[in-house]
């Protein structure tokens, strides 16, 4: 069953709008009503083959717009959604960026998507945490940290190289994640209205 709607997701979508301290983690069960935020709930991508997986789930992420996808572990979030976004065109002549909690698991979710898209791991997915990166100039889809993405805005602060940038695990959120995901929001906000942002989650309570 997939809803669609104005969603309670999580106060991470009033970061900015609050002025309250990042760092401070309120109880999920807790939340205010998100502002622009789309919800779907309860997907499975696990079976649905990629060219169809935003048609059948009618996942329209648009420019601008946030989109919070909750989902049951397996449910295939993590590497079947971003190649679905650049099958479908949404992403443009720009990069798609994955952002994991732990390094491990971008090494592990980009080595996954390598494989079934049948190329090589650093051609057009690649990954980038602390002290290793493996990418190239094709890389289209780029998994990284949390704290990489930190460092990258210090030298890129309007993302110009990126249209879609998707937290996974969020439910898993720390200092970075609230960091990264207020900074990114701002950016949306203010100079690039063209970015696409998704927040992805197995626990999140995002009932209205």
């Amino acid at each position: 069953t997939v809803q669609s709607g104005v969603a309670s997701a999580e106060r991470v979508f009033e970061l900015l709008d609050a002025d309250e301290e990042v760092a401070e983690k309120p109880d999920l069960k807790k939340l205010g009503r998100a502002k622009g935020a789309i919800v779907f709930e309860e997907v499975d991508f696990s079976y649905t083959p990629e060219s169809k997986l935003i048609e059948n789930f009618n996942l329209k992420v648009e420019p601008g717009q946030t989109v919070a996808i909750v989902g049951p572990t397996g449910a295939g979030k993590t590497t079947r959604l971003a190649p679905a976004l650049l099958a479908a065109g949404l992403a443009g002549p720009k990069q798609i960026v994955l952002l994991q909690p732990r390094r491990v698991a971008a090494r592990a979710a980009a080595a996954r998507m390598s494989v079934e898209r049948g190329k090589p791991l650093g051609d057009e997915v690649g990954y980038y945490v602390r002290f290793e990166h493996r990418s190239s100039r094709n890389t289209r889809i780029l998994v990284a940290t949390e704290g990489v993405f930190l460092r990258w805005l210090q030298d890129d602060p309007f993302l110009d190289r990126l249209s879609i940038v998707i937290f996974d695990e969020f439910h898993e959120r720390n200092l970075n994640t609230d960091l990264a995901l207020a900074m990114v929001r701002r950016v949306q906000q203010t100079v690039r209205p063209d970015l696409r942002v998704v927040v992805m989650s197995a626990t999140l309570d995002a009932a209205p």
